[in-house]
């Protein structure tokens, strides 16, 4: 198992758009994967979505409510999630993933469609075009993803002619931002008209939802479960999901994606797999990394005393909420547990191997896209070690990104 760093020979050809965002941001080179490591998590990321999405059907007989409870999950987030449960769930993703000494482990799985890092695939195909030496493999994520939702518009009988990335009233510039370069690619990758909306931009006449520059067939659901219960934004996405409902519009993905990436179901997958009503073989399996919800923490100096483990806010992204037991004293790692939400879990501690770049040792999260089940290209966020453990937006501002391709077999 290796993951290397190499310098680029020359500065690959990016859009305006990607340079804008992502060039301060972009480390001089590209992470190289072998191809045995890219075959191993080819095969076992893929198997671990679809072990996600069937935890309803396994354990509690297809009874979502039963099983957004196991989660930690009440009230009006329950509900609403219960209620679009029976809505197709989409078998895309981000896996994050480290390289290890006792080999890859899943960090956590993003099930969802506001992922981060679908436009670096721009960046991987550009630097496999300066490492021709490697015959290099880099897959083209946005095209893949264009593919998906030309698909789906088919499925209701629409011709895909534009595409909104929608996101929630309360966006922040910077990540306003960063969708302008996914928006950039996306107008490359699909050949149709392209915007990024907020919610309260939408209009609904006739059951025709559209934007600022004219109907819309597609929305890319970069809003959240918390949108979908605010008093500003609540009833447009109830309006959304009802006309994908009704084949309207393709609503990608259906908010239900939120029960299956929720920091909760890794763990209950887990304690599934244990007590043998789920299986994966064992490569897949080996990914996993020992986790427990808070409300059920062991205890003892090898539980949530003097261990290293991390508590992760169910709800949370971009490494944010979380806390780390070894950066803190006790009695503040205590009260983060105590304050800590039902459906907030702590994960063991997971040391990667560091990856040398330009003579600094940096810890690096691969990210593999999963698209309709298939692996859809690498991402990497990479930041120096010590830094913090936690290589993420909104807990790391040293954080980088940096293109990444798999070596060419022998």
């Amino acid at each position: 198992m290796t993951v290397r760093w190499q310098p680029l020979d020359g500065d690959p050809h990016l859009p305006i758009a990607y340079r804008e965002v992502w060039g301060p941001r972009t480390l001089p080179g590209v992470v190289v994967l072998d191809p045995e490591d890219a075959a191993l998590l080819h095969e076992a990321v893929p198997e671990v979505l679809d072990a996600l999405l069937a935890l309803p059907e396994e354990l509690m007989g297809g009874d979502v409510r039963r099983y957004a409870t196991a989660l930690g999950l009440r009230g009006a987030r329950r509900d609403f999630l219960v209620a679009v449960g029976d809505m197709p769930r989409e078998r895309y993703g981000r896996a994050d993933l480290y390289a290890t000494d006792d080999g890859w482990k899943l960090l956590e799985f993003n099930v969802a469609s506001d992922l981060g890092g679908l436009d670096r695939s721009i960046a991987s195909t550009a630097a496999g075009e300066l490492c021709t030496a490697l015959r290099p493999e880099a897959i083209d994520t946005l095209s893949l993803v264009a593919e998906a939702l030309r698909r789906r518009s088919a499925a209701i009988g629409r011709t895909m002619s534009s595409i909104a990335i929608v996101v929630g009233s309360d966006c922040s510039p910077s990540i306003e931002r960063m969708l302008h370069s996914l928006r950039a690619g996306l107008v490359e990758a699909s050949g149709v008209r392209v915007e990024v909306l907020p919610l309260t931009a939408l209009s609904v006449i006739g059951g025709q939802v559209s934007g600022i520059d004219g109907p819309i067939d597609v929305v890319l659901r970069y809003f959240t479960v918390e949108h979908a219960l605010s008093p500003v934004d609540g009833e447009i996405v109830r309006t959304l999901v009802q006309g994908a409902r009704e084949g309207r519009h393709v609503l990608w993905s259906s908010p239900n994606s939120s029960l299956f990436s929720n920091k909760a179901a890794l763990s209950v997958l887990s304690r599934a797999l244990d007590s043998g009503r789920s299986t994966l073989r064992d490569a897949a399996r080996h990914l996993l990394v020992p986790s427990h919800p808070v409300a059920g923490a062991p205890s003892g100096p090898d539980g949530f005393g003097d261990g290293d483990w991390i508590l992760k806010e169910a709800t949370a992204a971009a490494g944010g909420g979380t806390v780390c037991s070894w950066e803190v004293d006790a009695p503040t790692w205590a009260a983060a547990l105590a304050d800590a939400d039902g459906s907030a879990v702590v994960q063991r501690r997971v040391t990667p191997r560091a990856v040398d770049v330009c003579g600094i040792a940096y810890n690096v999260v691969i990210g593999m896209f999963v698209v309709d089940g298939v692996p859809a290209g690498f991402d990497a966020r990479c930041a120096p070690a010590g830094s913090g453990d936690v290589v993420g937006w909104a807990s790391n501002e040293r954080t980088r990104v940096a293109p990444v391709i798999v070596r060419g077999g022998s």
